[in-house]
């Protein structure tokens, strides 16, 4: 239905999460890491992926072609950006309660797509992928950035 437009926005995930993983190459110091920087290359996928999922169980179609567009673009976009995305939880409870949160949150997320696994995957990965530009608009809003944060957490 969209042509050339169409071809070239299907594009996008592939070039920009190859974007993404170079500057994840040159910036890699060490293993641990507290946060992503943008939109990580799975998540993205799953995002796109999970929408035609959730639209084939619900209306048996896909629906919503202009939304489907916007999500590739905007996921296309997110990954390549300096926005703070969190990382998966660890699984030692002792290491606080944003961590316990985290996990909380996960464990809530894992058994909802085992009961409801068309229905909730698509709302989580929207969501997370949603969570970075939420907590940056957060951070604008209220005169925060993540140098204050970190200086902050050393103290």
């Amino acid at each position: 239905n969209w042509g050339n437009i169409g071809l070239i926005i299907s594009i996008g995930p592939l070039v920009f999460a190859s974007i993404r993983l170079a500057r994840f190459n040159v910036r890699l110091t060490g293993f641990r890491k507290d946060a992503f920087e943008g939109l990580p290359a799975p998540s993205a996928a799953v995002t796109i992926a999970t929408f035609v999922v959730f639209n084939y169980h619900i209306w048996g179609d896909l629906r919503w072609e202009k939304v489907f567009l916007f999500i590739i673009i905007a996921v296309s976009l997110l990954m390549v950006t300096s926005i703070r995305y969190e990382t998966m939880p660890s699984f030692n409870l002792g290491e606080g309660a944003a961590n316990r949160k985290k996990f909380l949150f996960f464990i809530f997320g894992t058994i909802m797509v085992i009961i409801f696994p068309q229905e909730a995957f698509f709302p989580l990965a929207a969501g997370f992928a949603l969570s970075g530009p939420v907590y940056f608009t957060w951070q604008v809003l209220r005169g925060e950035n993540d140098k204050d944060k970190k200086n902050k957490d050393k103290n």
